[in-house]
C-alpha cells in the first residue's frame, strides 16, 4: 500500500549515512587539512568612504 514504511530499509539507510559521515571524518583532515592549518589573513578594515565607486566630478545642478 501507498504510504507503508519499510522500517528494516529505513533502518539500513541511516546505518550507511551514519557509515559515510564516520568515515568522512576519519579523512577530512588527510583531503583538506591544508586549508585548516594555515594563519588567518590580516583584518583589512573599514573604508570611510560612502560610495564603493567613484566615476568623476558631478554636481547636483547639471
Amino acid at each position: 500500500m501507498p504510504g507503508d514504511t519499510n522500517y528494516i530499509h529505513e533502518q539500513e539507510i541511516w546505518k550507511q549515512r551514519l557509515k559515510n559521515e564516520t568515515e568522512g571524518a576519519a579523512h577530512w583532515y588527510d583531503n583538506w587539512g591544508f586549508l585548516a592549518g594555515r594563519e588567518p589573513p590580516e583584518p583589512r578594515g573599514f573604508s570611510t568612504k560612502v560610495a564603493k565607486y567613484s566615476y568623476g566630478h558631478h554636481s547636483r545642478g547639471e
